[in-house]
């Protein structure tokens, strides 16, 4: 009798964490995010651009709350421009995040970035488009979108 209550004192110690966990888990309000995204994001911005001339349509960076860097993100082109080119360069980044980002008080402070830029082919006016993946190197992945006007 002793081994079987101890048996089960056992499994219960061992198995309630994860019911526990479990419970938890089944219980996260939807659309709240949890510390690893597993599915990519998407964010769509537009660019505009003088034919022929390269802009950078993009610095990849990733902070801490406290303002301290990460490591600098991995960029990957999922699709080309058409009538274009990318150029994926590490730069030194000055931060400049909108007032409603959760960083906006790292603005001022310079990071290492990746930087996305971009030139059209020459004589090409109309619209372009790329797709990049960004993973950030701490379990978030995001998909971005930007949509290049050429003048």
């Amino acid at each position: 009798m002793m081994r079987l209550s101890v048996r089960l004192f056992v499994a219960f110690v061992l198995i309630a964490p994860i019911i526990i966990a479990s419970a938890a888990w089944s219980q996260q309000k939807k659309g709240t995010s949890s510390k690893v995204d597993i599915a990519p994001q998407s964010k769509s911005y537009r660019k505009s651009v003088f034919s022929g001339a390269e802009i950078r349509v993009a610095a990849i960076a990733s902070l801490n709350a406290d303002c301290s860097p990460n490591a600098v993100p991995t960029v990957r082109i999922l699709k080309k421009p058409s009538n274009g080119k990318l150029r994926i360069q590490e730069i030194r980044y000055v931060v400049a995040r909108r007032a409603k980002s959760n960083r906006h008080h790292c603005n001022g402070k310079e990071v290492d970035a990746n930087g996305v830029f971009y030139r059209s082919r020459p004589e090409f006016t109309g619209s372009d488009s790329t797709l990049l993946e960004i993973d950030f190197r701490n379990g978030t992945v995001r998909q971005y979108t930007y949509d290049i006007t050429v003048r």
